[in-house]
This record gives C-alpha cells, sequence and structure tokens, in this order.
C-alpha cells in the first residue's frame, strides 16, 4: 500500500498486555471500526514464528479494511507477513539494509527525540517520523521526552510527524498548534473495555483540531 500522510491520522499501536483475554484481532478490529487509520503491530515479548503469525493474521484484518498495516522492528516479520511497512527506532535495523532486503517498497516510519536524529533521518528518506514521548507513558519505561518547542523545531523539517507517549483524550488539545499529521496511541486505545467507541471519541477529538 502507497504511504499517504492522511494514514498517520489516529495511529493505534498494539500492546498484548491490554487484551485482558480478548484477542489481538478483535481489539484491532474494533480500533479499526472506531476510526484508526494505521495499525502498528508491536509485540517484543513474542519468539518470531508466534510474532509472525500474529502479523499474517491481522493484515489480513487491514487488508480488509483498507488500512496499512506496519511492523515494529522486525524486518522478517514486515516481509513474512506482506505487511504494508516497518518502524524503526535509533537502534534498530538501518533503513538502507531494510531497502536492501524488501522485496517491494515498505512504507518506513523512524522514532526521534530531538532535531538531530531527526536530520540524520531526513537524510535517509524515511515516510514519517515519530516522535515521543511527548507525555509521561507507562507503555514505554524507557522512552526519552521530549519538548514541545522540540517537537516544532522537528515539525519543520517538513516530513509527516505523528505524535506519541502519553497521550490521551484529555491532553491532544494541547498539540493542536504543532503541525501534526497524526497521534500515535497505544494504552488509551488497547486498555479500554469499549475500544471501539473510544477511538470514535479520539478520532473527533482529532478532528476538531487538526
Amino acid at each position: 500500500m502507497k504511504f499517504c500522510e492522511e494514514q498517520l491520522k489516529l495511529y493505534a499501536v498494539t500492546d498484548s498486555r491490554w487484551l485482558n483475554g480478548r484477542t489481538m484481532e478483535e481489539c484491532v478490529t474494533q480500533a479499526i471500526e472506531g476510526g484508526a487509520t494505521m495499525i502498528q503491530l508491536r509485540e517484543k515479548e513474542l519468539d518470531l514464528p508466534s510474532y509472525i503469525d500474529l502479523a499474517q493474521r491481522i493484515k489480513k484484518i487491514c487488508e480488509f479494511y483498507q488500512v496499512p498495516l506496519i511492523i515494529n522492528d522486525s524486518l522478517e516479520v514486515a516481509l513474512k507477513s506482506h505487511a504494508d511497512g516497518i518502524h524503526v527506532g535509533q537502534d534498530d535495523i538501518a533503513v538502507d539494509e531494510i531497502r536492501k532486503r524488501a522485496t517491494e517498497p515498505l512504507i518506513i516510519g523512524k522514532s526521534v527525540t530531538n532535531l538531530e536524529e531527526a536530520k540524520r533521518a531526513l537524510s535517509e528518506n524515511v515516510d514519517y517520523f515519530g516522535v515521543g514521548s511527548l507525555f509521561p507513558t507507562e507503555t514505554k519505561g524507557d522512552a526519552c521526552s521530549v519538548s514541545l518547542s522540540e517537537l516544532k523545531r522537528i515539525t519543520a523539517l517538513g516530513v509527516p510527524v505523528c505524535a506519541i507517549g502519553g497521550i490521551h483524550l484529555s491532553n491532544i488539545d494541547q498539540l493542536a498548534d504543532y503541525s501534526l499529521s497524526g497521534i500515535a496511541l497505544v494504552s488509551e486505545i488497547f486498555r479500554r473495555d469499549e475500544i471501539k467507541q473510544h477511538t470514535q471519541l479520539i478520532k473527533n477529538k482529532i478532528e476538531s483540531i487538526f
């Protein structure tokens, strides 16, 4: 699937810690039906065969709804599941290596926490930046905090930016004036009992300010 900036608007990032007896397929389906425009499968605790199997199942759902599936970190999982893209951090596989090994074009996103990292990623010609953590978050304990002033410097580079980290319904308003392409959410979506309904609320909020 070809990358479009609009796909970043409501970016749902999975975390199986919040399943509470539900299947990942059920939760992802609810998120998409509630308005998620992109799904990132981020399951670092799974062994490789289980990760591939899960990715293949989630890909079928994303394909049905025409929503891109992005795999966190693992190029092997992305390739074997025929995912639409991969998201990498600063210490993950190099973007050049991804392009060398990919058998078809992939959407490539990269996490950045400051302007210097963003400028390096800019030279790699990635499709978008994931910038965070903007607020305190329990989802990723080692996440670096990014100030809103640094966020503004990064968005000024002209690459689509998706903000992540500690974002929830009550603080999205604080991000209204930063030229963002979208918001990425983990627990704010997947910890909810009513994922579809809460995702719809988030979608309405995002559309009112972006």
